[in-house]
């Protein structure tokens, strides 16, 4: 008993009279990270489908559905080059299109009219009468003529020719295909930070559906039996402006006919269309389906900013009030922290075609708590609510 007391006497020496608690919940902190990083994320990097595809079969033939609701003329030479590109032998890109610009409508169906893979739904447009996404897909899915449907939008592009051939031989073994969406490069520190957040983001539904409890997908990269679609009623919350990849995904989605597609071929890359700001309001919008979750799944999302925030929290307490010894240890642990992360993000970038991100991953990850709590009260703040039927 005294040798204990002694200990505790030794230890309070060097790390200050609230040292030991708060360096006791450092470790803890530290620990529970590291275990969380290593189980959720490292999966990724080493993951293989259950049944892999037999080597010289043909891929399933695939029915691509990518609505337009804004002109664009830089996707005829952004985009539809590497959708020509592909090198599955059996596809059809179908676009939706419902934009009151006439002469982007006309240069789109004049594309389509010289390659027999690509055609053209039109939709009436009318601007006192919204359409949603939802009603794009449902008229694009209804069009498609392959029972496989890979879902996209306008802002994506194929990282790869093999972009769809990969995501078909998903469904080879599944009805429900999981594929990864990025942002393309581009300068800036601001571009840098949001292909972290998307990235990280990201990768926490990969790692469930590879854990074998898929709740959402990527709207730019999503594939979906057309037969399963219409079995389940398709999009049946149409007075939610969003959800299609996730609240829709929750109802048609389980361990047994869904699969992952990860590579750095297999996956497309969004347009950003600013910065920061940008970023922020789209997080925002898209956790208006968040409250719908359940409660299990919302705090499993949590806590990982939970246990980073008391992390940082406890650390910066060592830092300013304890004694040299209490710094050292704080040091320690973050210097640890910091390397296992890198590495981390570097086996994640690997896999998922995202490369320069291992050392601004330590920005983000120190502003990141900041932003998430930000983020939250601002969704908190908007007043119309929305309702998922």
């Amino acid at each position: 008993m005294e040798s204990f007391i002694t200990a505790i006497e030794w230890i309070t020496e060097y790390l200050g009279e609230w040292g030991l608690p708060i360096a006791l919940v450092a470790l803890v902190t530290f620990v529970a990270q590291i275990i969380y990083y290593a189980r959720r994320y490292g999966r990724i990097a080493t993951y293989r489908r259950r049944r892999r595809s037999v080597q010289g079969t043909e891929p399933p033939a695939v029915s691509v559905i990518i609505p337009f609701f804004d002109p664009d003329f830089s996707y005829f030479e952004r985009v539809i080059p590497k959708l020509k590109q592909q090198t599955h032998p059996r596809f059809e890109v179908i676009f939706v299109v419902n934009t009151p610009d006439e002469e982007f409508n006309a240069q789109l169906s004049t594309i389509c009219d010289n390659d027999y893979r690509l055609s053209v739904t039109k939709m009436v447009y009318n601007p006192r009468i919204g359409i949603g996404n939802k009603l794009a897909l449902n008229i694009g899915i209804k069009a498609a003529h392959y029972d496989n449907v890979i879902l996209s939008t306008q802002s994506a592009e194929p990282a790869s020719p093999r972009w769809l051939e990969l995501m078909a031989r998903g469904f080879e073994s599944a009805e429900v295909v999981i594929g990864y969406c990025g942002i393309v490069p581009g300068k800036g520190l601001a571009n840098k930070l949001i292909r972290c957040d998307n990235l990280y983001a990201s990768a926490r539904w990969l790692s469930s559906a590879m854990r074998h409890n898929p709740y959402r997908g990527s709207i730019h990269n999503l594939g979906i039996r057309k037969s399963l679609y219409f079995s389940t009623g398709g999009f049946n919350h149409l007075s939610l402006n969003m959800g299609e990849d996730d609240l829709y995904v929750m109802t048609i989605a389980s361990a047994e006919n869904t699969t992952v597609v990860a590579g750095p071929s297999s996956v497309v890359r969004r347009k950003a269309w600013g910065g920061i700001g940008w970023w922020q309001q789209e997080r925002k919008r898209l956790r208006q389906t968040f409250k719908h979750y359940a409660p299990a799944l919302r705090i499993g999302i949590a806590i990982e900013y939970w246990l980073r925030t008391i992390f940082f929290a406890a650390i910066i307490f060592l830092l300013i009030t304890a004694p040299l010894y209490g710094k050292l240890f704080a040091a320690v642990l973050l210097l640890i922290r910091a390397n296992c992360l890198m590495f981390q993000t570097h086996r994640l970038g690997r896999r998922l075609g995202e490369r320069g991100l291992m050392w601004i991953y330590l920005i983000y990850d120190l502003l990141s708590p900041i932003y998430e709590t930000q983020l939250a009260l601002l969704s908190l703040s908007v007043r119309k609510k929305k309702r998922w039927k």
